[in-house]
Formats: C-alpha cells, sequence, structure tokens
C-alpha cells in the first residue's frame, strides 16, 4: 500500500478570532486514510483518529472543542464540501501549547496512489501550524523515516506556509503527485535543487523527465535549464550548486569543550547519518581554515582539533562544509568563544552542539533558532536530570584569586547547585550561611537554588575558594520549576472555557507542567456580571469582574495558578480565554565573576648614580598583591637585558647593575616590566643620563713634523687617533690605548702642494665615540729648480 508522510512543524501562530479545525485530505480516494504510526516530540502533541463520519468511532478532542459548533459538517467557509465521499480527512489538534521546536511526522496509509492532496488549516484553539510539508512513499521505516526524519525513500508532493492571518478553515494545495514522476534512471551531470521549503515552484517540465533525490529535500533534473518555476505549484527549485541546507536534521555535532581558556583545546567530532562519502572544509570567521581534500572520503565520522591560534578573543562563528561527489553541499553552524587571559568572568553556555558535560536523567535542547539560542531543559512533566561539568568543562581557576559573584540564566527553583573546588572529590551546598559538604544523592534536598548561590558574597565564596579548578552539578527537577522559558516566552491561547446557557459555575484546574500568564475575561451581551477568582499555589487569590467589555488580567510573574473559577449571572454564553507557556526546569548559561587580576607592582625605584660616565645600579621593590609569582625584567633603552623575566619569588627587592657598555652619552630610559604568570604589566621607566668628555689635544707642527700630547678626563677611557694631508688619511685609526699620548708624524715632501694651502688634521675619539678634531694649515714654498721644500707660514 502506498503512503503519505506529513510534516508538521513550525511556530504555531496564535489569532485573535475563532479559527475552525486542521484537515489534511487526499483527493479520489474512496476509502478514508488510516493511521500507521507517528514520531511526536512531545506526548501533548495528538494526531487524533479520522472523523468518526469517515471510519467511524469515537473522536476525543479536548474539552474545550464543542463539536457542535465546530464540527466538520457546521463549518461555514462555503468552498469545501467535508460531506463528500472523495474527500477523506485526517484531523489534527493540539491539547497544549505548541511553539518553534514542535514538531510531529506522521504515516498515513492510503488506498493507492494519490492526486492532487490539499490540506484545510484553522483551529479553534487559535493555534496554527507554520508550515505543513507531504510525502509520497510505497515503503517506509519508522526508524529512518520518521523518528530520525530521514527523507530517504520519500517523494515530495509539496510544502505549505500557513499564513498567520488564517482565521477560518482555508484550503491550501499541497500538490499532484503522478506515478510517472517516480519512474526512469538518474541521468549524469545532474544539479541538485535547494530544499523545496525554500522557494515554492515545480521544476518538472514533463512527468518523465525528473527523479526524487534520496539525499535531500528536492528533485533530480538531468538538465535544469529546460525547467521553469511554477508559481502555482509547491515543489523544488533548482539553483547552483551553492550551500543550501542546514545538516542539522542529520548531523550530531559535538563541540568540546565551546570555549577556551589560556590555550585548552578544543575538539570538533560530527556524525553524518544520511552521507557516507564525501568531502568537508572548516570556516572560522568566514575564513577557511582547514580546506577540503584533494579526494572524496568517508565523512560519516569526522573529528579535528580547532587551532586556537586562529581564535580572536570573544566568540567566533564556525561552520562545517559538506561536499558530495554529486555536487551537492550542506553545513552546519556553531560557535566557539575564546577568553581573555586576564578575564574577569567565566561564562559557560549550553549550546545544543555542547560537550564535554556528563548528563544522567532526561533532557532535551530547546531553541528557536536550532544555532546558539536556547536552553537545556528536563524532557517534560515530572522529568529529572542532573547535569556536571568535567574535566574539560570545568573552570580553570589557577590564575583567579577570587570570585565574587555567579550569574545564571535558568529556573528560579527547578535548578539545585553543588560547587566543588578539589576536582570533584567533594561537593559543597551554600546552607544557612556556611559551606556544607553534601553527596550528589543529596543535592535535590540540599543543592543551592538560582536565588541562594548568586547572592553569596565575595568574602563567603574567599571561605572555600581553592586555586584549583571550578566544578558544578546542577539537578533539574520538572516539578519545581516556576519560570518559563524564555524562547518559549511567547505565550499561547492555553484553553477556551466556554459557559453555555444553563451553566453558571466552572471550575479549571490548571494541568501540571503549564503556567497560566494571563486570563481574559469576556462580558455577556445581557450585561449581567461575570466573575473570576484566580487561586494561587501559595494560597492567595485574586478576584476581578466584567459585564459588558472584556478585561484581561495578567498574572504577577512570582505567582504560580492553580485552579480558576468562573461564575456568572448571565444566561448568555460566553467564554473566558487562558493563555499560558509550558513549565520546565532549564539551564542556559553559568558565569563565574572574577576580581581582575593585577599584575606585581614595583615600588621605591631608585637609580644611583643618576648621572654618571659609567656604570649605574637599579634598585626596586616588587610585590604581587595576589600572591602570584612575580616576575620582572629590565630594559635599557628598549633592549632586554635579559632573554626571559626573572623571578624570586612574590615579593623581593632587586638591584641591577646597567653597564655603561649599554647607555649613550646623554638620556636613556631605563624600564621594568612585570608579569604575574598572567598579566603584563605596563613598563615603570627611570632616566639615566650619561656624560662624557672629550679628549683634550695640545702640540704643534714645526716646519714638517708634528708634535702633539692626547689626554681624556675620563680615567675609564680609552683613546685612539688618526692623521690625514689634505683630506687623504695617512695614518689610519691606531688601536685604543689608555691615555696620556704622545703623537709624532714627518709630513714628506713629496706630499705637500706648492703655492697653495695644506691641512693636517689629527682625529683622536675616546672609547665611548666623542672624537676631537684638529687642523694644521701651512702653503708650500719652492727655493730652487732643482729640489722641492716645504716651509711654514
Amino acid at each position: 500500500m502506498p503512503y503519505i508522510i506529513l510534516d508538521i512543524a513550525g511556530k504555531w501562530f496564535s489569532t485573535t478570532e475563532h479559527a475552525t479545525s486542521t484537515y489534511v485530505s487526499v483527493n479520489e480516494v474512496t476509502v478514508g486514510p488510516t493511521i500507521v504510526s507517528g514520531n511526536y516530540d512531545y506526548s501533548t502533541f495528538t494526531l487524533e483518529a479520522p472523523l468518526a463520519t469517515d471510519i467511524g468511532g469515537n473522536v476525543s478532542v479536548g474539552d474545550y472543542w464543542d463539536l457542535s459548533s465546530y464540527g466538520r459538517l457546521n463549518l461555514t467557509d462555503g468552498s469545501i464540501d467535508y460531506a463528500s465521499s472523495i474527500h477523506f480527512t485526517i484531523f489534527l489538534s493540539s491539547n497544549d501549547n505548541l511553539d518553534t521546536s514542535y514538531f510531529n511526522r506522521t504515516a498515513l496509509e492510503i488506498p493507492r496512489n494519490p492526486g492532487t492532496v490539499n490540506v484545510w488549516v484553522g483551529n479553534v484553539s487559535f493555534r496554527l501550524p507554520r508550515q505543513i510539508t507531504a510525502y509520497y512513499c510505497d515503503s517506509f521505516t519508522v526508524e529512518d523515516n520518521l523518528t530520525a526524519r530521514s527523507n530517504t525513500g520519500l517523494t515530495l508532493i509539496g510544502t505549505v506556509d500557513i499564513p498567520s492571518t488564517t482565521t477560518a478553515s482555508t484550503m491550501f494545495t499541497m500538490g499532484t503527485l503522478q506515478t510517472a514522476t517516480m519512474e526512469g534512471t538518474l541521468s549524469t551531470g545532474v544539479q541538485i535543487g535547494t530544499r523545496s521549503k525554500v522557494v515554492s515552484g515545480l521544476l518538472l517540465p514533463s512527468p518523465s523527465t525528473g527523479l526524487r533525490s534520496v539525499a535531500k529535500q528536492g528533485l533530480y533534473l538531468p538538465a535544469p535549464i529546460m525547467g521553469v518555476r511554477s508559481v502555482t505549484k509547491q515543489g523544488a527549485y533548482i539553483n547552483a550548486l551553492t550551500p543550501d541546507s542546514n545538516a542539522i536534521d542529520h548531523v550530531k555535532l559535538i563541540v568540546t569543550p565551546t570555549n577556551t581558556y589560556f590555550g585548552s583545546g578544543i575538539t570538533v567530532d560530527a556524525k553524518n547519518n544520511l552521507y557516507g562519502i564525501g568531502k568537508y572544509r572548516l570556516y572560522m570567521n568566514k575564513a577557511i581554515a582547514i580546506p577540503f581534500l584533494s579526494d572524496f572520503g568517508p565523512i560519516d565520522q569526522i573529528s579535528f582539533p580547532l587551532d586556537i591560534s586562529l581564535l580572536p578573543v570573544g566568540s567566533t562563528p564556525c561552520r562545517i562544509e559538506y561536499l558530495f561527489p554529486d555536487g551537492n553541499k550542506e553545513y552546519i553552524d556553531f560557535a566557539v568563544t575564546k577568553e581573555a587571559n586576564n578575564r574577569q568572568a567565566a561564562v559557560t553556555t549550553l549550546y545544543w552542539y555542547s560537550g564535554g558535560f556528563d548528563i544522567t536523567g532526561d533532557t532535551q535542547y530547546i531553541t528557536s533558532d536550532g544555532f546558539n539560542s536556547g536552553v537545556l531543559a528536563t524532557a517534560g512533566i515530572g522529568k529529572k536530570a542532573t547535569i556536571k561539568t568535567s574535566s574539560v568543562t570545568s573552570i580553570d581557576l589557577s590564575h583567579a584569586h577570587e570570585i565574587y559573584g555567579v550569574n545564571l540564566e535558568c529556573d528560579e527553583l527547578g535548578c539545585f547547585f553543588l560547587v566543588s573546588f578539589d576536582n570533584q572529590v567533594t561537593w559543597h551546598s551554600f546552607i544557612n550561611g556556611v559551606w556544607e559538604e553534601c553527596t550528589q544523592e543529596g543535592i535535590a534536598t540540599k543543592g543551592m537554588t538560582k536565588s541562594v548561590i548568586t547572592s553569596i558574597t565575595k568574602e563567603q565564596w574567599d571561605t572555600i575558594f581553592q586555586k584549583t579548578e571550578f566544578n558544578v552539578m546542577v539537578y533539574m527537577d520538572n516539578n519545581s520549576a516556576v519560570t518559563p522559558i524564555p524562547m518559549l516566552a511567547d505565550e499561547q491561547v492555553w484553553s477556551v472555557i466556554l459557559n453555555k446557557s444553563g451553566t453558571k459555575n466552572v471550575t479549571y484546574e490548571v494541568p501540571e507542567g503549564l503556567f497560566i500568564t494571563r486570563v481574559a475575561l469576556y462580558g455577556s451581551s445581557d450585561g449581567f456580571y461575570k466573575y473570576a477568582t484566580i487561586n494561587y499555589t501559595d494560597g492567595s487569590i485574586y478576584s476581578f469582574q466584567v459585564a459588558y467589555s472584556l478585561s484581561i488580567y495578567t498574572i504577577p510573574l512570582d505567582k504560580e495558578v492553580s485552579s480558576i473559577y468562573i461564575r456568572t449571572e448571565s444566561s448568555v454564553s460566553s467564554s473566558v480565554i487562558l493563555y499560558a507557556v509550558n513549565k520546565y526546569a532549564w539551564l542556559k548559561s553559568l558565569s563565574v565573576l572574577f576580581l581582575p587580576n593585577y599584575p606585581p607592582a614595583v615600588t621605591d625605584i631608585d637609580l644611583l648614580p643618576p648621572e654618571t660616565h659609567t656604570d649605574s645600579v637599579l634598585s626596586a621593590h616588587i610585590k604581587d598583591a595576589e600572591g602570584d609569582s612575580a616576575y620582572y625584567r629590565v630594559s635599557v633603552n628598549g633592549e632586554p637585558m635579559t632573554e626571559n623575566f626573572i623571578t624570586e619569588g612574590t615579593e623581593y627587592d632587586i638591584e641591577i647593575t646597567i653597564p655603561s657598555s649599554m647607555t649613550a652619552v646623554g638620556t636613556n630610559a631605563i624600564t621594568i616590566q612585570t608579569f604575574d604568570g598572567l598579566t603584563y604589566s605596563d613598563a615603570y621607566t627611570t632616566y639615566l643620563t650619561k656624560v662624557d668628555a672629550k679628549p683634550v689635544v695640545s702640540g704643534i707642527l714645526d716646519k714638517l713634523q708634528l708634535i702633539a700630547l692626547v689626554t681624556d678626563d675620563d680615567a675609564e677611557d680609552t683613546i685612539s687617533y688618526r692623521i690625514s694631508l689634505n683630506g687623504v688619511v695617512k695614518v689610519d685609526w691606531s688601536n685604543f690605548v689608555q691615555p696620556p699620548i704622545n703623537v709624532r708624524y714627518n709630513i714628506r715632501n713629496a706630499d705637500v702642494n706648492i703655492g697653495v694651502q695644506n691641512t693636517l688634521t689629527l682625529e683622536v675619539q675616546d672609547s665611548l665615540g666623542e672624537i676631537t678634531s684638529v687642523d694644521f694649515d701651512f702653503v708650500g714654498q719652492l727655493y730652487n729648480m732643482k729640489s722641492r721644500y716645504s716651509y711654514i707660514l
């Protein structure tokens, strides 16, 4: 027998008027469809049996449903013949508050291949599905096609998006499926289409050209250019080979952990239960961090570490992109966080892809966007769970000095906490002002609630703090929960209480696992008063009344409604609308707050002598106020005196000789920088003035002989000299020797220029580079034509 598989998913809109029920029917079927099997995320989301007039039997549709007023035969849109034998309908309803993450997939057995499949949508409880998708198949498996929601072997009939403005029963055509569309052989060079729910249209130029895709929601076409987009039919739109779907529905992603501190590693594991062969690459901050391999290979299970050096401080978006042999691409997104070395808070957020936590019990991840906005919650009414950090998700305290607070995003009373500072050897709870050791078994009765742990002061944390690691254990009890989950906080109509003629008093007991948020009390046309009494779980009550108009009362956030009593003096039917949100114990994030870490301080800096021609001595006192090892390094004019930082403990005095060889004549900057293994200090700077006396030259040029004496007032200096005649070096720089130095030099006759001025230059420099230069000028004279002599002026 053939089957139709229905997906009903997405946010359930709240409307402001009464609507009708939700129907799905198959044309040209003479026997009603039968519900075979279904996958329900939540037990409160029910698929009712077909209506009694179709296949017989009773229909349970909830207390608020009045079949006499809203039954199938009494719908008033006029465009649908619900009583016709060719329209066999499936009635879907929900007796709970449904939101984005609610999803239902159900298989319906039908007597033969369908023609056109239509859906009628409306709901008296004011909730509408955002989207319904229909598939056709000859056979299916509950484990793969329903439980795992794999589309392998399924042929897409169509997808319909339900406008939020739908208030009356409205028909939508999902698509027409002919048997011929499932015949033929896959051609080479096939292009792959995007997911059909993204773009509407049907690209089958004729019933026999296409072949269904077993890998995605879409259609294979041998030549996509042949097709044209249909604006009237739902289907697939073939486009370029670009990533066009998020693989979250068939990839299990684990990131362990999702944050890194001080170089700790992050590992990514991804299991793909739909594809076995392909390639993958990794993007970090939109840049390729791991490129595709040259060849295709197994990708059903991949694992790799993240390159921490590529992570900036803060959150980094990442993407794994898959490429398959047929050219199809898919992706899955996640994010990791790198904490600053000098962090002031360690934030642990539980994403759906978080790894490294020990979890026992029944939990679920509830999210509004499938990426990073969600919470870890108990799995349902009466469920309990325990979550514990592990060695890779504990918070490193080796560079922390004290905790001054803890912030939580969690349920007010449904979460109970224990903490450990000794690698989970012992666990503690803050009870009546003191830390008390507790066992894991006692967390339900002795664990700290949100208000307790967030009110612990720095001084109280100091009594248990250790510079090791911070572990936390969280026990979640759905029965104790009192606050709505943030992403499910959009209230929805929960129930309509009808006061019929003759019914004066109605008491509504709030079901387990539900928070009533508002009560809307409608007046009657005859003006008689209607009264509402709200009973709270703490024993208090609140009452209000209305005559003709509408009165809406908002329940205080710190109150939980146990029951509502309605009394009326009117004989005219009217209603009371209850708005509500679901009740779960939930945890989103935990933040441990630290005081800022300060580097070691430098005091009592002194430099003696501050002005010198030789060495000087730098002295200072170094102390780390938080007890860390205090490291230091001294630099002269930006040049470190040692390669590494040096430590002598947490507090000590230093005396460092600043050698003359590292200073220059004039002002020199002497700096000290400290480090505690975590944080560097700014430079502490003092200044050294270096002085240097120039060499002194005294002497004469007697005829052609230079006689000179060179001295230096700086006893430590050595001296070198050089002699030039008319710019030509005659004696190059001599070796440096201790002064005084006697210099004698005879000028050769042949080196003298006759009739013009000649200059003999004596240059003297000391070991610090200070130079003294003296010029001796003379004019050469010719005494006779036979010989060439010089004469001194």
